[in-house]
């Protein structure tokens, strides 16, 4: 038996551990992983997104991790980090290899947020109708769910199914947050809706959320921008 270890060093104050992390000991006979997750998760963190993945190639490729026992898949949030990780690569092939197997594992119909980070990764990587699946399949949907689906249309120029979405979501009673509104008047931008926009913006004075928070300050300015209003994007700046 030899026991393997990784070490790696970060930067005072990355936000990334500064530490000696024993992985796993590697046997000929019987391969062992030990908490693997917890490097995945800090590679994701400190932008090593390519190491993250080829560690957990590395995991999934052991024989244990493959069986169907109950400690065969990783934690959720490690999940949720690899799926990061593809969605920033734009990596679409091993984004739909993970989907498959947090499938298996049943994690993503009881966790909320993986499916919410797997819609939106399939969004950044210009599969909405995959986003659209996975979205239409979760038992349970709440703000972060909607969230992820009304940016992916809206990211991808796509505002009037943007513009649906977030009707669909307020009739499930669903309230929506900044995160949003920031989303909503990207799309009012694309479909030079101004009405709608201005309607949008009354709302979001009255709940108190212009003032609060800078990113949808500066999406209701690019808003009446793109619809032609300078003056009054001029006015909320």
């Amino acid at each position: 038996m030899h026991y393997t270890h990784v070490m790696y060093k970060r930067k005072k104050n990355s936000g990334c551990r500064s530490s000696t992390i024993s992985l796993f000991w590697v046997s000929q006979a019987s391969p062992v992983m030990n908490c693997p997750d917890l490097l995945i998760i800090d590679y994701v963190k400190c932008g090593r997104l390519k190491d993250a993945l080829h560690l957990y190639d590395r995991v999934a490729s052991q024989e244990d991790f493959s069986s169907s026992s109950s400690s065969s898949h990783l934690p959720a949030p490690a999940y949720v980090a690899l799926l990061r990780a593809c969605a920033i690569l734009r990596d679409l092939q091993r984004g739909m290899r993970l989907h498959e197997k947090i499938s298996s594992t049943g994690l993503l119909a009881c966790d909320l947020f993986i499916g919410s980070t797997m819609i939106s990764m399939y969004a950044k990587c210009g599969s909405l109708r995959r986003a659209q699946l996975v979205f239409d399949r979760l038992p349970v949907r709440n703000v972060v769910s909607w969230n992820a689906l009304i940016r992916g249309y809206a990211e991808d120029g796509r505002g009037n199914d943007a513009l649906h979405y977030f009707e669909l979501m307020k009739l499930q009673g669903i309230s929506p947050d900044a995160y949003t509104f920031s989303s909503i008047f990207k799309s009012c931008g694309i479909t030079r809706d101004i009405q709608k926009g201005q309607e949008f913006h009354s709302e979001i004075a009255r709940r108190g959320l212009l003032g609060k928070n800078v990113i949808v300050g500066s999406t209701v300015v690019d808003m009446y921008a793109k619809c032609g209003m300078l003056c009054k994007a001029h006015e909320v700046f």
